[in-house]
């Protein structure tokens, strides 16, 4: 029996959110239709699957990675603000496998969006976090991330300079010398 995901996404509630997860979950095919709603770009239906689709990445972050070269290189093209929120926070604290292709294509865009200070704080917060995150492990980046976040501070919202604090604390240990594995964690914040 094919699952109507438009039909159940009607609410908004997490409640509906969590039963279509675990749809999802119970038979993981179910996810190219979740894709699908969310790259639409269909207002409230695409936020809806985004939603889905960080739950069920939380779980099983495989789910992502079967599907993230269809969504990372759509992510240029959305324009629904929660969908960009939910694939970020999927990249910024799931512990998912990206490729190459689609980390090039997420550091572009997450150093856009970063730099926007007319995206919501949720995308900006989001996108330094993955920043920080691939940091770790490819300092080249560093110095341009503690650049914007520098700058960025002044103007920032609560919750940016929240973040900013605790990823420059961090960027700051590590600093621009070796790499030290102990702080490799590419899932989130410690």
């Amino acid at each position: 029996m094919d699952t109507d995901f438009r039909q159940i996404l009607c609410d908004s509630s997490k409640k509906v959110a969590e039963i279509a997860a675990s749809i999802v979950l119970d038979d993981p095919g179910r996810i190219k239709q979740v894709t699908e709603i969310m790259l639409a770009d269909e207002y409230p239906y695409s936020h809806r699957a985004a939603r889905v689709l960080e739950i069920c990445s939380i779980q099983f972050p495989e789910l992502f990675d079967k599907e993230q070269n269809t969504i990372i290189p759509a992510l240029q093209k959305v324009k629904a603000e929660g969908v960009i929120r939910g694939v970020l926070k999927i990249v910024a604290d799931c512990p998912v496998n990206l490729s190459k292709r689609n980390t090039g294509i997420l550091l572009g865009l997450c150093f856009d969006w970063l730099n926007d200070a007319s995206r919501p704080v949720a995308i900006r917060v989001h996108s330094m976090q993955f920043l920080y995150n691939i940091s770790v492990h490819e300092k080249d980046i560093r110095d341009e991330l503690v650049s914007i976040l520098e700058e960025g501070y002044a103007d920032g919202t609560a919750g940016f300079r929240s973040r900013s604090d605790k990823i420059l604390k961090k960027l700051r240990a590590i600093g621009t010398g070796p790499e030290n594995p102990e702080r490799s964690n590419l899932s989130g914040m410690e």
